[in-house]
């Protein structure tokens, strides 16, 4: 019983362990531990005690992890561990919402998307209307992601 009771409190601080120190050698080291807790108790009693034992040893894990989420949440060092602020979205990437209105020169073609250069820089584009062939004048009308919307 001994062995039993040793491998179930190790087990379950080893899962508990495992949200501070990632990278799951922890968490694969208490499964073990609780796996081996629970065939000995399948040995060594009655099959429906067993069962009992799983559900029991389920439901610690369960509030073990609710437990050291609890304590990450409430840790002094709460910016390395968990960030309780909104955050915003993420946006890889946006168009220049200065280049509105002004023209520009297809420099490869627009089928319907493509390349243009403004005032000497290269931009990614997208044609509005299709097809635009290369050396075309167009006009920049919006932008959407990284690319331009123009019109021919």
């Amino acid at each position: 019983m001994a062995i039993i009771l040793l491998l179930l409190v190790a087990g379950l601080i080893l899962v508990f362990l495992e949200f501070f120190l990632p990278g799951a050698v922890l968490a694969t080291l208490g499964v073990i531990s609780l796996l081996a807790s629970a065939v000995l108790v399948f040995i060594d009693y009655p099959l429906q005690w067993g069962f009992l034992y799983l559900l029991g040893v389920l439901l610690l894990v369960f509030a073990t992890c609710k437990c050291a989420i609890w304590k990450l949440k409430h840790s002094k060092i709460r910016g390395d561990f968990y960030s309780g602020q909104d955050q915003e979205g993420y946006s890889a990437s946006s168009f220049d919402s200065s280049l509105i209105g002004k023209e520009g020169i297809v420099s490869t073609e627009l089928k319907p998307a493509g390349h243009i250069v403004v005032e000497g820089q290269v931009y990614q584009a997208l044609s509005e209307t299709g097809f635009i062939s290369k050396g075309a004048v167009v006009k920049i009308v919006g932008g959407r992601g990284s690319h331009l919307i123009v019109r021919g």
